[in-house]
């Protein structure tokens, strides 16, 4: 995953990856889909990974931000992040 690390405490997403921590609420997301363009869509996506050299784009929409995770593995990282979601329902 790109030394990308994604956790969950306390009904928030954590995604770290180098010196960048993000908490997203799970409440918070709306969607969380395979992305094919590397810019997201309509507004401005916060990046995480690094685009070159990743074959996979995990977008996970929020009701006020857009994240874009480049990874090798999007569907381990989709599966991982919607069991998340899942759970706490």
């Amino acid at each position: 995953m790109s030394g990308i690390k994604i956790a969950k405490a306390n009904g928030t997403l954590l995604v770290e990856w180098q010196l960048l921590r993000i908490a997203i609420p799970l409440t918070e997301i709306t969607e969380v889909a395979p992305n094919e363009t590397y810019r997201g869509s309509g507004r401005t996506a916060v990046r995480i990974g690094l685009p070159a050299g990743t074959t996979d784009r995990v977008a996970i929409r929020t009701r006020t931000k857009d994240y874009i995770i480049y990874t090798s593995d999007g569907r381990a990282v989709s599966e991982q992040i919607n069991g998340y979601m899942l759970r706490h329902q």
